[in-house]
């Protein structure tokens, strides 16, 4: 209810004390009194018959004790209406001047808080204007709410400039530091990391710096998640650097294994295998295990990959596909050594165990080229030539094209695979 609509009420029964108490007059009083108790008013539309109840005839001055409930409660709409009143009904009466100070200074603090909780960013932006004074380190919250106008409105650059000065004038750390995990999602990386590097040249206590070295982590943390995800490799390569020392400290495996990923694409496989090792050993993760597991197999270490993906293969579906690149890995090793027995039977080992684990054909195709081809080293030629046109009939290409025309010599005349050879060779090489 506001005080537009309402005032005071009195019955038949207020007694000449209240009357008193409410306006009555209050001799030789100059300063503000505080009441002892609590005035109760209930407050209705104003009419003529008021005045005579509020001490009409009583010597001045006016008991200013209701005026100072009424502020000290915050009705500053009510308070301004019976000011007005009691100005009308006693001419020579004056608030005083700290009264009138807490009066606007609340009005003031409603209508920017009415601006904001209506979102009506225009007329805020004209209080800032009208009143700078409310808008200062004094009033941070103003200053947030500015900047909520600044970020609706698409003024950035007024933002940062807010922003900017806050973090260079205002001498409270928790102001400065809120003020920066506010700007974090509003602006650029640049600008947000150019005013942590400018807070970092401020003063703070012990708990207020953990606090700022916290958010310092997060937000790179958080931006090399970004550039991860936009593979933005430059920018990854930079936050990588500012981050990795405080990862190690806090033994952060998510971020250990967002660094092996980044090293990962980049070819920089030592690396990538001792951050997935590190996250894998501060917490045991599915992701990180099978990282290092195909780092593994890039450095061509097939028996740590398949001790890994055995370990893990439980609980990690991908580590199947590892297991079987480890055994062709360890078969191909074998071939290059001319040890192409070996080889054979460490591609069936491996083409077995995928059946196992229910890899698709097309997975495994890449196995089944490597035993032909141990088969075709080792002279079972019918052998390797039949392993060869079941890999072409499923799926034709040039590596099992290539494997028929170099069996296509060695077929004896009724070999059932000697027709599609000859085909193939006839075709020409250069087809394939």
């Amino acid at each position: 209810m506001t005080c537009v609509h309402r005032t005071l009420r009195f019955t038949v029964a207020l007694t000449l004390a209240t009357i008193t108490v409410a306006f009555g007059v209050l001799a030789q009083t100059h300063e503000p009194a505080q009441p002892d108790t609590p005035v109760d008013v209930e407050r209705d539309s104003i009419s003529s018959d008021s005045k005579p109840f509020l001490g009409q005839g009583l010597p001045e001055p006016v008991d200013d004790r209701p005026l100072w409930r009424m502020a000290a409660e915050k009705r500053y709409e009510l308070l301004r209406l019976w000011i007005e009143k009691c100005r009308t009904w006693y001419p020579d009466w004056n608030p005083s001047e700290k009264l009138m100070t807490l009066l606007t200074e609340g009005e003031r603090l409603d209508a920017i808080q009415q601006a904001k909780a209506t979102q009506n960013w225009s007329e805020l932006l004209e209080l800032a204007r009208q009143h700078p004074e409310e808008f200062n380190c004094a009033s941070i919250h103003n200053m947030w709410t500015l900047g909520d106008a600044y970020a609706a409105l698409g003024r950035t650059r007024d933002l940062s400039v807010l922003y900017a000065t806050v973090i260079r004038t205002c001498p409270h750390a928790e102001d400065r530091i809120v003020t920066l995990q506010r700007a974090t999602p509003l602006f650029p990386y640049r600008w947000t990391e150019a005013l942590m590097k400018r807070e970092a040249k401020n003063r703070r206590e012990p708990e207020e710096e953990d606090a700022f070295i916290e958010f310092r982590y997060g937000f790179y943390a958080a931006w090399l998640v970004k550039a991860s995800a936009d593979e933005t490799p430059a920018m990854a390569e930079r936050l990588t650097k500012e981050i990795a020392d405080a990862a190690t400290s806090r033994r952060d495996a998510g971020t250990a294994t967002l660094i092996a990923w980044l090293h990962f694409k980049q070819n920089r496989y030592p690396q990538a295998a001792e951050w997935f090792a590190r996250s894998l050993e501060w917490e045991p993760r599915a992701d990180s295990a099978h990282g290092l597991a195909l780092a593994y197999l890039r450095l061509n270490r097939a028996e740590d990959a398949e001790k890994l993906a055995r370990t893990w293969l439980s609980r990690e579906p991908a580590m199947a596909e590892i297991l079987l690149n480890s055994g062709n890995l360890r078969a191909r090793q074998a071939f290059e050594r001319g040890e192409f027995a070996k080889s054979l039977h460490l591609t069936r080992k491996a083409l077995r165990e995928a059946k196992q684990n229910g890899l698709a054909p097309k997975t495994v195709r890449h196995v089944w080229l490597r035993k032909a081809w141990s088969l075709y080293r080792l002279n079972r030629f019918e052998e390797a030539a039949a392993t060869f046109e079941q890999l072409y009939r499923a799926a034709p290409d040039r590596k099992s094209a290539q494997g028929l025309i170099h069996n296509h010599p060695k077929l004896p005349p009724r070999s059932p695979v000697l027709a599609l050879a000859t085909e193939l060779q006839e075709r020409g090489r250069a087809e394939w």
